[in-house]
């Protein structure tokens, strides 16, 4: 999606263009268009909003299939990810550093574009399905979670006076991820808060806390 949405920031795409949902494209899992009409058509924009805000399998495989996974493999290894299509599939490899790539270049795109940058943040702080929070639990966040079988992982950006990213990658299933999430969620918050009142303190040209 920051693929897209940088592509169309050069003119290269335009976001509303229509494509069609085919039989061919379903997919079960997460995602709202699998109990949508065949037939049905929708704009680039839509499909986007759909990847990120309900994590859509649908939207995502139109998308795949009209812009190319080449096309995104190389723009990602251009920014020096390392797994991503490691697979023979349209269904990314993720790994920590990878995902501080990802989520990083968001933000600089979120800060840097004028056209579309508030746009595709809002996308993402108003994902539906969100585990890693700020310290206090709220989700004053940017996020972007996926899971498969027992793998459970979360990716956001916590917007505190001094923006964090907090990347969390589990393999522990249902059972009791959510309490594993919320309690690194907080102790990396409290431990940010700290940091930082600890620079400022040390380092008497910083005030940014």
């Amino acid at each position: 999606m920051i693929y897209l949405y940088e592509e169309a920031s050069k003119g290269k795409i335009n976001l509303n263009e229509k494509l069609t949902y085919t039989s061919n494209f379903y997919s079960g899992g997460s995602g709202i268009l699998q109990t949508k009409p065949v037939g049905t058509s929708y704009t680039i924009e839509q499909l986007i909003q759909y990847s990120i805000h309900d994590s859509d399998n649908i939207a995502y495989r139109m998308l795949m299939n009209h812009y190319g996974r080449k096309n995104i493999l190389n723009y990602w290894k251009n920014l020096e990810t390392k797994n991503i299509y490691t697979l023979d599939t349209i269904w990314g490899v993720t790994s920590a550093k990878d995902a501080s790539i990802y989520m990083k270049e968001m933000y600089r795109f979120s800060k840097e574009n004028n056209t579309y940058r508030k746009r595709l943040l809002q996308y993402f702080k108003g994902a539906e399905w969100k585990l890693i929070t700020n310290k206090d639990g709220t989700f004053n966040t940017a996020n972007k979670g996926g899971w498969s079988g027992t793998a459970i992982h979360d990716v956001a950006i916590v917007f505190e006076k001094n923006p964090y990213l907090l990347i969390i990658m589990s393999n522990t299933g249902e059972s009791d991820y959510q309490y594993l999430f919320q309690t690194t969620s907080k102790l990396v918050g409290q431990m940010h808060e700290e940091y930082w009142k600890y620079k400022v303190q040390k380092c008497g040209s910083i005030n940014l806390y």
